[in-house]
Protein backbone atom coordinates (compact mmCIF):
# COMPACT_ATOMS: atom_id res chain seq x y z
CA UNK A 1 0.00 0.00 0.00
CA UNK A 2 1.26 3.43 -0.89
CA UNK A 3 0.02 6.69 0.64
CA UNK A 4 0.16 9.77 -1.56
CA UNK A 5 -0.01 13.40 -0.54
CA UNK A 6 -0.17 15.53 -3.69
CA UNK A 7 -1.30 15.46 -7.29
CA UNK A 8 1.16 14.94 -10.16
CA UNK A 9 2.27 17.98 -12.14
CA UNK A 10 1.77 18.18 -15.88
CA UNK A 11 4.93 17.58 -17.81
CA UNK A 12 6.17 16.92 -21.30
CA UNK A 13 4.72 13.81 -22.98
CA UNK A 14 6.68 10.62 -23.50
CA UNK A 15 6.34 6.86 -23.81
CA UNK A 16 7.64 5.83 -20.38
CA UNK A 17 5.79 5.73 -17.07
CA UNK A 18 4.00 9.00 -16.47
CA UNK A 19 4.53 9.99 -20.13
CA UNK A 20 2.39 13.12 -19.94
CA UNK A 21 2.83 13.89 -16.24
CA UNK A 22 5.62 14.32 -13.71
CA UNK A 23 5.15 11.82 -10.91
CA UNK A 24 6.56 12.24 -7.39
CA UNK A 25 8.45 9.49 -5.55
CA UNK A 26 5.31 7.94 -4.00
CA UNK A 27 3.55 7.86 -7.37
CA UNK A 28 6.57 6.33 -9.10
CA UNK A 29 6.68 3.72 -6.29
CA UNK A 30 3.15 2.65 -7.20
CA UNK A 31 4.08 2.21 -10.85
CA UNK A 32 7.29 0.35 -9.92
CA UNK A 33 5.38 -2.04 -7.64
CA UNK A 34 5.29 -5.55 -9.15
CA UNK A 35 2.33 -6.83 -7.10
CA UNK A 36 -0.65 -8.16 -9.10
CA UNK A 37 -3.01 -6.01 -6.98
CA UNK A 38 -2.07 -2.48 -5.96
CA UNK A 39 -3.96 -0.52 -3.31
CA UNK A 40 -3.37 3.23 -3.19
CA UNK A 41 -4.61 5.14 -0.17
CA UNK A 42 -4.75 8.90 -0.65
CA UNK A 43 -7.04 11.86 -0.27
CA UNK A 44 -8.92 13.78 -2.95
CA UNK A 45 -6.80 15.57 -5.53
CA UNK A 46 -3.61 13.64 -4.81
CA UNK A 47 -3.42 11.98 -8.23
CA UNK A 48 -4.83 8.50 -7.56
CA UNK A 49 -6.65 8.41 -10.89
CA UNK A 50 -3.60 9.63 -12.78
CA UNK A 51 -1.43 6.99 -11.11
CA UNK A 52 -4.04 4.30 -11.91
CA UNK A 53 -4.02 5.31 -15.58
CA UNK A 54 -0.21 5.35 -15.66
CA UNK A 55 -0.01 1.99 -13.85
CA UNK A 56 -2.25 0.30 -16.44
CA UNK A 57 -0.42 2.00 -19.31
CA UNK A 58 2.93 0.86 -17.90
CA UNK A 59 1.79 -2.77 -17.43
CA UNK A 60 0.29 -2.93 -20.93
CA UNK A 61 3.35 -1.26 -22.51
CA UNK A 62 5.69 -3.77 -20.84
CA UNK A 63 3.48 -6.70 -21.88
CA UNK A 64 2.70 -7.70 -18.29
CA UNK A 65 -1.07 -7.54 -18.82
CA UNK A 66 -3.39 -7.31 -21.80
CA UNK A 67 -5.36 -4.07 -21.87
CA UNK A 68 -8.72 -5.85 -21.64
CA UNK A 69 -7.55 -7.89 -18.61
CA UNK A 70 -6.81 -4.85 -16.42
CA UNK A 71 -9.39 -3.72 -13.87
CA UNK A 72 -9.68 -0.37 -12.13
CA UNK A 73 -12.32 -0.13 -9.39
CA UNK A 74 -13.78 3.26 -8.58
CA UNK A 75 -16.63 4.78 -6.61
CA UNK A 76 -19.04 6.00 -9.29
CA UNK A 77 -20.15 5.42 -12.87
CA UNK A 78 -18.89 8.88 -13.83
CA UNK A 79 -15.45 8.17 -12.38
CA UNK A 80 -15.38 4.79 -14.16
CA UNK A 81 -16.29 6.39 -17.49
CA UNK A 82 -13.59 9.05 -16.99
CA UNK A 83 -10.96 6.41 -16.15
CA UNK A 84 -11.94 4.31 -19.20
CA UNK A 85 -11.55 7.34 -21.47
CA UNK A 86 -8.22 8.32 -19.94
CA UNK A 87 -6.75 4.81 -20.13
CA UNK A 88 -7.85 4.20 -23.73
CA UNK A 89 -6.50 7.63 -24.71
CA UNK A 90 -3.20 6.87 -22.97
CA UNK A 91 -2.97 3.44 -24.61
CA UNK A 92 -4.13 4.71 -27.99
CA UNK A 93 -6.45 1.72 -28.35
CA UNK A 94 -9.81 0.37 -27.29
CA UNK A 95 -10.56 -2.78 -25.31
CA UNK A 96 -13.16 -5.55 -25.44
CA UNK A 97 -13.90 -5.34 -21.70
CA UNK A 98 -14.47 -2.27 -19.52
CA UNK A 99 -11.21 -1.22 -17.89
CA UNK A 100 -12.86 0.66 -15.04
CA UNK A 101 -15.98 -0.31 -13.12
CA UNK A 102 -17.73 0.41 -9.89
CA UNK A 103 -17.67 -2.36 -7.32
CA UNK A 104 -21.43 -2.74 -7.89
CA UNK A 105 -20.94 -3.27 -11.63
CA UNK A 106 -18.18 -5.79 -10.97
CA UNK A 107 -20.40 -7.72 -8.55
CA UNK A 108 -23.31 -7.73 -11.00
CA UNK A 109 -21.00 -8.94 -13.77
CA UNK A 110 -19.82 -11.81 -11.58
CA UNK A 111 -23.42 -12.80 -10.71
CA UNK A 112 -24.47 -12.57 -14.35
CA UNK A 113 -21.57 -14.73 -15.56
CA UNK A 114 -22.23 -17.33 -12.84
CA UNK A 115 -25.91 -17.54 -13.85
CA UNK A 116 -24.98 -18.04 -17.50
CA UNK A 117 -22.46 -20.77 -16.61
CA UNK A 118 -25.10 -22.60 -14.52
CA UNK A 119 -27.72 -22.22 -17.24
CA UNK A 120 -29.92 -20.11 -14.94
CA UNK A 121 -31.81 -16.99 -16.02
CA UNK A 122 -29.56 -13.95 -15.86
CA UNK A 123 -30.25 -11.46 -13.06
CA UNK A 124 -31.98 -8.22 -13.98
CA UNK A 125 -31.21 -4.83 -12.48
CA UNK A 126 -34.31 -2.85 -11.61
CA UNK A 127 -34.51 0.91 -11.69
CA UNK A 128 -35.68 2.76 -8.60
CA UNK A 129 -39.14 3.33 -10.09
CA UNK A 130 -39.46 -0.37 -11.02
CA UNK A 131 -38.55 -1.32 -7.45
CA UNK A 132 -41.12 1.14 -6.11
CA UNK A 133 -43.85 -0.32 -8.36
CA UNK A 134 -43.10 -3.89 -7.29
CA UNK A 135 -43.02 -2.95 -3.59
CA UNK A 136 -46.31 -1.06 -3.95
CA UNK A 137 -47.95 -4.12 -5.56
CA UNK A 138 -46.55 -6.48 -2.94
CA UNK A 139 -47.67 -4.26 -0.07
CA UNK A 140 -51.13 -3.80 -1.60
CA UNK A 141 -51.48 -7.56 -2.04
CA UNK A 142 -50.25 -8.18 1.50
CA UNK A 143 -52.79 -5.70 2.89
CA UNK A 144 -55.53 -7.58 1.02
CA UNK A 145 -54.25 -10.92 2.27
CA UNK A 146 -53.07 -12.02 -1.17
CA UNK A 147 -50.01 -14.08 -1.86
CA UNK A 148 -47.70 -13.24 -4.74
CA UNK A 149 -49.29 -15.97 -6.88
CA UNK A 150 -52.83 -14.57 -6.38
CA UNK A 151 -51.85 -10.91 -6.70
CA UNK A 152 -51.67 -11.01 -10.48
CA UNK A 153 -47.90 -10.75 -10.54
CA UNK A 154 -45.98 -13.21 -12.64
CA UNK A 155 -44.85 -16.25 -10.66
CA UNK A 156 -41.34 -17.41 -11.36
CA UNK A 157 -40.56 -20.47 -13.45
CA UNK A 158 -39.23 -22.29 -10.38
CA UNK A 159 -42.48 -21.75 -8.49
CA UNK A 160 -40.65 -20.22 -5.55
CA UNK A 161 -42.99 -19.83 -2.55
CA UNK A 162 -43.96 -16.21 -1.83
CA UNK A 163 -41.50 -14.62 0.56
CA UNK A 164 -38.69 -16.98 -0.38
CA UNK A 165 -35.63 -15.65 -2.15
CA UNK A 166 -33.85 -17.60 -4.84
CA UNK A 167 -30.62 -15.71 -5.72
CA UNK A 168 -30.59 -16.98 -9.30
CA UNK A 169 -34.30 -16.39 -9.94
CA UNK A 170 -35.20 -13.39 -12.10
CA UNK A 171 -38.64 -12.90 -10.55
CA UNK A 172 -37.71 -13.56 -6.92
Amino acid sequence: MVSMRRAPALGVGGDGPGGGVRLDDDQRAVIACEAPVVRVLAGPGTGKSTVAVELVADRVRRGLVAADRALLLTSSRLAAADLRERVTARLGTTTTQPLARTHQALGFGILRRAAVLRGDPVPVLLSGSEQDTILKELLAGHAEGQSLARSGRRVCERRCPPGDFAPSCVTC
